[in-house]
């Protein structure tokens, strides 16, 4: 059985800038599950390369 785990990408900013305790996800398989993720705390300068995406798009965001 493949199992796949999903996570409100619309709500992770959200998530980043207020609790990073308990961040709703399901586990698609035969049944959905709902589970709870958590994000360890991170620096300004972290949360701002998660929220660019990646660190490629936060460096290419400071040049322009």
């Amino acid at each position: 059985m493949r199992l796949e785990i999903i996570s409100s990408y619309l709500n992770i900013k959200k998530h980043l800038r207020g609790d990073m305790s308990k961040i709703p996800a399901y586990i698609i398989g035969e049944n959905i599950k709902e589970i709870s993720l958590s994000i360890a705390e991170m620096t300004d300068a972290e949360k701002s390369i998660v929220e660019a995406g990646s660190l490629i798009n936060y460096n290419k965001s400071k040049i322009k």
